[in-house]
């Protein structure tokens, strides 16, 4: 584990200059194709979970809180977004550490599922998220434009883990609204 690290929950409409500046900054470096002009993709996530060391952040991610409409069965989801950790912090289990972070939040507060797109599946099955292949269907956004509905089954990286007692369906996963 890393030493001195704090995590913090914090707003997504909250966040001051400085931490803004610093998870842009962040996101660059993880994600070389990330837009250099905003600290999101596609959507603003509702709060995000920040890794410290005193005062530079070493790691972040974005919850974005949803229900979901899984095979006509409706879920409170958490949509895991740009979990990311600096080069030179990783592999101290900062990420492990965020997504601890994240299921304890929502187990405690009747999530039902944790749901994100992998590259790594590997780290994402030792800490208990299965892959699934359904086919989904997501508000295409662009560009700050909406560009209509998609109704799409991706190969793989889509990922879940049970936090509440509902059962996964293989049909349809509706994200009423858009993908993270």
């Amino acid at each position: 584990m890393y030493d001195m690290l704090e995590i913090e929950q914090v707003d997504e409409y909250a966040i001051d200059a400085t931490t803004a500046s610093q998870i842009g900054q962040l996101l660059q470096e993880s994600f070389p194709a990330y837009p250099q002009d905003r600290i999101y993709f596609r959507q603003v996530p509702t709060f995000r979970l920040i890794a410290k060391s005193g005062d530079e952040i070493t790691g972040q991610v974005g919850i974005d809180f949803r229900i979901m409409n899984n095979d006509n069965q409706l879920l409170r989801t958490f949509g895991i977004v740009d979990l990311c950790v600096r080069e030179s912090a990783r592999h101290k289990g900062i990420a492990a550490a965020l997504l601890d972070r994240a299921e304890s939040i929502g187990r405690k507060h009747g999530i039902d599922f944790l749901i994100l797109w992998a590259q790594d599946k590997a780290f994402y099955e030792k800490r208990g998220f299965r892959e699934v292949s359904n086919p989904c269907r997501w508000l295409l956004i662009q560009n700050h434009q909406s560009h209509g509905l998609v109704h799409r089954r991706f190969g793989e990286g889509l990922m879940v883990m049970r936090l509440g007692k509902k059962e996964w369906q293989n049909g349809t996963l509706d994200y009423l609204g858009h993908i993270f």
